[in-house]
């Protein structure tokens, strides 16, 4: 399985990550960068991140 961040958890962000988890291939964690919470989760892995167009 492979980890996945999505960042932005509108409509599209949601639905993109329960399409991934769905297939279960994928462990999906949904962050928005506007939440306090999930600010300090971006910053420890900011370094790891990939992004993908």
């Amino acid at each position: 399985m492979k980890n996945i961040i999505i960042l932005g958890a509108g409509r599209v962000g949601s639905l993109v990550s329960c399409l991934l988890v769905e297939s279960g291939d994928y462990i999906v964690h949904l962050l928005d960068k506007h939440i306090p919470d999930d600010k300090p989760v971006l910053e420890r892995n900011i370094d790891n991140l990939k992004y993908v167009e």
